[in-house]
């Protein structure tokens, strides 16, 4: 047998090839071999698109090819060598990846695979704001229940705080897609979730919603500020942010006409007041005020925003006691239990929460049929 000889030439990037006994190059063609032979059997297919979902789902999986047997793990590791038998609808709730692959006699089709995303799972408001450090796409679902506190709404964005225990959280979105949708109460409890990304936006943490929130379960009654000082605010942000707080006697030495932001001066430190509700108040400079709103920060500038008008005010303020008049029936009535009977509340001497609303709660309204608590707004 003849010796055939193989050279690459570096400076002409080619193959060629010689004997031994002969001078002569002859160029070489190289190529890969594909089989394109369909092959015999189909490659399975799901009946669940990939994608992101919030509930549990049943994927079935399915080959056209009569008499082929499915295999699948649901480990995303290689089906021929490491898969179940298919035979009933999967059920999944958590991230999971499944490949799969159908076989009939000696003959296997391709593998098909599919990636379902479900949230990450966190059981309160500090974890989910120590989950990242940075805006992601991740999807995340708050566990624990949360309770409203207010909703503000700007020219193009709402502004919905919640709290817990552990903290409070500013739930941002856009009015274009907002997909909060239920009407709350202050003090109103949340449960069965808060689904969102993780977004930062100039150092303000803020959960963008990914589903709308379920309806209300309970309340607990009117939320009370935390009563703090400038130099502690700045000192244990973490601590407050997107918190309801209480600054007492902070001076405007440029006063406040409704304007954008205002710098506001308690002892030798401070901050900026940012009118981010559109309140329209005026006070003038050099005057000090309490302020109730909430803690907020952009980039370095550690801000409040205050939620109406009135919550800039001249001094503590004393809260008075309603009084509260039964009507009807008049003192004295008799009648029998199977009676149906006018019943008229006269309610004098209160103040308006932090939504603007009077929070009523009574045995009456539960004896007659109706929401307990119950709200006005006048």
């Amino acid at each position: 047998a003849e010796q055939i000889y193989m050279r690459y030439n570096l400076n002409s990037s080619i193959f060629s090839c010689y004997k031994s006994s002969s001078s002569v190059n002859e160029p070489v063609a190289i190529y890969k071999y594909v089989d394109l032979a369909p092959t015999a059997v189909s490659t399975p297919t799901f009946s669940l698109a990939a994608g992101t979902y919030f509930t549990p789902q049943q994927v079935s999986i399915a080959c056209s090819t009569a008499g082929s047997t499915i295999y699948y793990p649901t480990d995303g590791s290689n089906p021929i060598h490491n898969g179940t038998i298919y035979t009933t609808p999967l059920t999944i709730s958590t991230t999971t990846t499944i490949r799969a692959v159908a076989i009939r006699g000696s003959d296997t089709s391709s593998i098909a695979s599919v990636l379902y995303n479900f949230p990450v799972e966190v059981a309160n408001l500090a974890a989910f704001k120590t989950s990242s450090t940075y805006s992601n796409n991740t999807p995340y679902r708050i566990t624990g229940d949360v309770t409203f506190v207010f909703k503000g709404t700007t020219s193009n964005a709402e502004y919905t705080y919640v709290k817990d225990t552990t903290g409070g959280l500013l739930i941002y979105e856009n009015l274009s897609n907002a997909l909060i949708t239920n009407t709350y109460q202050e003090g109103d409890v949340i449960s069965g979730g808060v689904c969102g990304t993780f977004s930062i936006y100039n150092k303000q943490i803020e959960l963008k919603p990914l589903t709308g929130t379920a309806a209300a379960t309970s309340n607990v009654g009117i939320i009370r500020p935390i009563e703090i000082t400038v130099a502690e605010l700045k000192a244990n942000y973490a601590s407050y942010d997107a918190q309801l707080i209480k600054l007492q006697n902070v001076t405007f030495p440029e006063g406040f006409y409704a304007d954008n932001e205002v710098l506001i001066v308690q002892g030798t430190d401070t901050m900026t007041l940012f009118n981010r509700f559109n309140v329209d108040v005026t006070v003038a400079a050099g005057e000090s005020r309490d302020v109730i709103g909430f803690a907020a920060i952009y980039n370095n500038t550690f801000q409040i925003y205050p939620l109406t008008s009135g919550h800039i005010t001249t001094g503590t303020i004393t809260v008075p006691q309603p009084s509260l008049a039964i009507i009807a029936p008049a003192p004295g009535s008799t009648f029998s239990t199977l009676d149906t009977l006018p019943v008229s509340l006269d309610i004098q001497n209160f103040r308006l929460g932090t939504d603007g609303l009077l929070k009523i709660e009574s045995n009456i309204l539960t004896s007659i049929s109706q929401p307990n608590p119950s709200y006005l707004d006048s």
